[in-house]
């Protein structure tokens, strides 16, 4: 990071040079390195895992992951472990934000069945299902949460037998399509060793 300073040092000051000489050169030059020193501790929260978690836990939305266990070895019967992050905990957490919560419980259920195949609540199986109806039906405010996976190699993806790991997330189906399409909208649910989820009921285990 100093390195890197350091050269955006010089350039700032040839940068100033090339318009010339006069008495102002050197002070605005100054001034500009002098506003670019704290990006010298820009990682500062960064440098220890230690660090990164409290960096983390400052944040007004943080909810803590918990250890969770999913099934058992079979080589040395020991309980597998994944990072299981609370579908509750995390709700609870995005509406104390009151602009969030208005957004979220304010999409009018007109509007889903317009005609138009745009997502999966538009599709004849979400509609024609009992527990939509029930829900459509319901006097309380029903949240509808999509869960999806995805899958990354932990090593090279052409290397036949890499690990993996698996992570799960789920997005608010209540909200209108535009805002789930944002990363903020798209929560983790968990991660884990893709192998453990076919050991002994792993998946069950973990999303059950």
């Amino acid at each position: 990071m100093n390195l890197f300073l350091n050269k955006i040092s010089i350039l700032v000051e040839s940068s100033f040079q090339e318009l010339g000489n006069t008495e102002n050169i050197k002070d605005a030059s100054k001034k500009t390195i002098e506003k670019l020193q704290p990006l010298r501790r820009v990682f500062d929260d960064m440098q220890s895992e230690w660090k990164m978690r409290k960096l983390y836990e400052r944040h007004p939305r943080f909810v803590s992951p918990e250890t969770v266990k999913i099934g058992k070895n079979r080589v040395n019967n020991k309980y597998n472990r994944a990072q299981y992050i609370s579908i509750e905990k995390t709700i609870q957490s995005l509406v104390l934000d009151p602009e969030f919560a208005e957004v979220l419980l304010g999409k009018s259920k007109v509007d889903r069945m317009n005609g138009v195949y745009a997502e999966y609540q538009t599709g004849s199986r979400f509609q024609e299902s009992k527990l939509t109806k029930e829900a459509m039906n319901s006097e309380f405010e029903i949240l509808l949460l999509q869960i999806f996976s995805d899958a990354a190699s932990m090593g090279n993806g052409m290397r036949a037998g890499a690990p993996s790991c698996t992570m799960f997330y789920f997005n608010f189906q209540n909200l209108d399509p535009k805002f789930n399409a944002r990363l903020a909208n798209i929560h983790l649910i968990a991660i884990c060793n893709s192998k453990h989820l076919k050991e002994d009921d792993g998946y069950e285990q973990l999303m059950g």
